[in-house]
């Protein structure tokens, strides 16, 4: 049978209270809230309902004027309202009408394991889904601020035709050391560079600006 203790603003117990002796309210909710309905409308054993005409059920806490709760669940705010089980509702008019649900300021949320968060009948958000994802209708489009993905010789070179994707290094053969090689020339024998003379006939070009003949000897 369900036990009942209303603490009404004299400070005494009444009603199916367990005694009828005068006591402070800080007393009566410490020695009689374990496994007692507190205060008016509570429908249900090992409940907490505080403020006139809220509803409570089994194993539920309800705290706002006029709000109601489901067995298990949790209401807090005027007119805040869970009719399923084991749902949340936080907020002046915030509605659960599905189990598991969660409802936090303005707005109905009927999605069985979801979040909902609103500010108005018209302006109330689902910000997890069943799945415990955000939707992605929540999450913003970025396509026009993140780096695109590469695509060799798309937009991104290739060096020699060797793309620069992936992992590991890439070769590039280096110069052999320019150091006391003034006046040579870079030659190959197919496999490695090296420094060469330039080599020549040994012949002398001369040019007379007076005749402006060019002479080789």
């Amino acid at each position: 049978m369900t036990k009942f203790l209303n603490i009404s603003t004299d400070n005494t117990l009444g009603g199916n209270s367990p005694s009828d002796e005068t006591v402070s309210s800080q007393k009566a909710v410490r020695s009689y809230v374990n496994g007692y309905a507190l205060n008016n409308k509570a429908t249900g054993s090992h409940s907490l309902t505080l403020l006139g005409n809220a509803t409570s059920n089994t194993n539920a806490v309800n705290i706002g004027y006029l709000s109601t709760v489901a067995a298990n669940g949790v209401s807090i705010g005027s007119q805040a309202t869970t009719t399923e089980t084991n749902s949340i509702a936080i907020g002046y008019s915030a509605i659960v009408t599905a189990d598991y649900a969660i409802q936090l300021g303005v707005g109905t949320n009927a999605e069985s394991g979801s979040l909902y968060v609103g500010t108005s009948n018209s302006n109330n958000y689902k910000l997890l889904g069943s799945d415990g994802k955000i939707p992605s209708d929540r999450i913003p489009d970025l396509s026009s601020t993140y780096q695109a993905t590469l695509v060799s010789g798309t937009n991104i070179k290739t060096i020699n035709n060797t793309s620069l994707l992936g992992s590991g290094n890439i070769t590039v053969d280096s110069l052999p050391s320019q150091t006391g090689q003034s006046g040579k020339f870079l030659t190959t024998n197919g496999t490695s560079a090296s420094w060469a003379n330039v080599s020549g006939g040994g012949a002398t070009l001369t040019y007379d600006s007076t005749t402006e003949t060019l002479t080789i000897t």
